[in-house]
């Protein structure tokens, strides 16, 4: 029973879903640590895997966006995006521009350009899903 209990706290775990990439892919969000997002921040092998095509990759920065938790003492409580590229990250479809934002349950974040013939759309998506 302990093994149940287990796997159903995992899926509380707050965590960012990537939607559209090439392989599944969750992230899991830890009060403790920042969680930064980028070409340098995972594995090459797993870059490659998440967007086989490299022009797109090539548009995800080294460095492109933190999620992290705010403690109850600062100006909000709860996780906050913070867009580290110069080629910007999109919160819901708007472009980040203040340094640090509250996320919420199901927001979308996105990174990186593909050019399509309909236009550009995000390389990547990555759904916020936090324990309530």
């Amino acid at each position: 029973t302990s093994h149940v209990s287990q796997s159903s706290s995992a899926a509380d775990t707050p965590r960012l879903v990537c939607l559209d990439g090439g392989i599944p892919l969750e992230l899991p969000l830890l009060q403790q640590h920042p969680l930064r997002v980028g070409r340098a921040a995972q594995s090459p092998e797993l870059w490659t895997q998440l967007l086989p095509d490299e022009v797109a990759r090539n548009t995800i920065s080294r460095a492109h966006f933190e999620v992290a938790h705010r403690p109850s003492g600062a100006s909000f409580c709860g996780f906050s995006l913070r867009n580290l590229s110069a080629r910007g990250t999109l919160l819901n479809g708007a472009l980040v521009q203040t340094k640090e934002v509250r996320i919420s349950d199901g927001d979308v974040i996105g990174m990186g350009l593909i050019e399509t013939e309909y236009g550009a759309r995000p390389a990547l998506q990555f759904r916020v899903l936090l324990s309530q």
